[in-house]
């Protein structure tokens, strides 16, 4: 995606985005929104109603009801259903504030032995915790949970409530799609910024062309590179003393263009002597001189320790000062 404009880079990943959201909120998401809306609408209805959804789906699977005179969950069950010669038990917990847990199952797995079946079915809205399938599976017992529940008995469910949930889920649906497509969008706002940032401070070829052909102005000219410098080196380069001559030469000549000084000569290879213009030689007075000398001559590695001597005003019976620059 190199080379492509922000816009279009920043329009593929929020369409991206949008486009996955919008896969994931209307399969997976949506399906398990419908679920959730079933297994509160089963919640809803009474306890015998549910019994009734239940033992319908059961129909569905083969299993037939036996006639027996007892009340539903007297000695731990509700129902003994038949199918092919086998005879189950069904229980039937209704409620989503139900914990299914291993004691139940445990409890549910002796009513199955003492009446002699081969097995049992527990269906239910609540919560199935710690190992109660595990229980279950090892005692012959199916366990029926809401989801699954729902699946079963939806299409016995009246038409008006499974509109109603349709529209639910549906509406969810949107509102959650509206708010990851604005997600999305946000996105690519972002991303957008983002590349068009480094796309500004980025120079084009026009413009690297344009500035290498310009001339430096005189006025701004580079200062002269301290030895130290010269082609990245950290220690000081050899040159020969002619070549040094003329660095020491062009300190001295910027220097005397002071208008304290009236010239600036060498007078060894390490010390240059000053001749103040100045009658004044008080520290208030030189300090300042020394300096803007010293600042001058730092700029040439070789020169950064001078030793000043400074010369009194022609007339001046004052004493010769010394200082050192760093």
């Amino acid at each position: 995606m190199l080379g492509l404009h922000p816009v279009v880079i920043a329009a593929f990943v929020a369409a991206t985005a949008v486009g996955l959201s919008a896969a994931y909120l209307l399969t997976h998401a949506r399906r398990k929104a419908r679920e959730r809306a079933g297994i509160e609408a089963l919640a809803q209805v009474k306890w015998r109603d549910f019994a009734h959804l239940v033992l319908e789906a059961m129909r569905r699977d083969g299993y037939v009801e036996e006639d027996l005179e007892r009340q539903p969950g007297d000695s731990g069950f509700d129902f003994v259903l038949a199918r092919e010669g086998e005879r189950v038990l069904l229980s039937c917990k209704h409620g989503r504030t139900f914990r299914l847990g291993e004691a139940v199952v445990r409890d549910f797995a002796t009513a199955v032995r003492m009446h002699g079946v081969s097995g049992g079915i527990i269906a239910t809205l609540g919560t199935i915790e710690g190992f109660a399938r595990e229980v279950a599976e090892a005692n012959q017992i199916d366990v029926i949970d809401g989801a699954q529940l729902w699946q079963r008995v939806a299409p016995l469910m009246p038409e008006p409530v499974t509109e109603h949930i349709q529209h639910h889920t549906q509406a969810e649906a949107k509102r959650r799609l509206g708010i990851a497509t604005a997600a999305s969008l946000t996105l690519g706002a972002v991303v957008f910024l983002a590349l068009a940032g480094v796309q500004d401070r980025r120079p084009t070829a026009t413009e690297i062309a344009t500035r290498s052909a310009l001339p430096v102005p005189a006025a701004t000219a580079p200062r002269p590179a301290p030895l130290s410098q010269v082609n990245g080196r950290t220690d000081p380069l050899e040159l020969d003393d002619q070549a040094l001559n003329h660095r020491r030469l062009t300190a001295a000549r910027s220097l005397a263009s002071m208008p304290a000084l009236i010239h600036a000569d060498w007078s060894t290879r390490s010390t240059l002597v000053l001749s103040l213009a100045e009658h004044d030689t008080r520290n208030e007075v030189i300090d300042p001189l020394v300096d803007e000398a010293c600042r001058m001559l730092v700029q040439y590695e070789e020169l950064r320790y001078t030793r000043l001597q400074l010369e009194p005003a022609p007339g001046r019976d004052s004493p010769v000062r010394w200082r050192q620059c760093r």
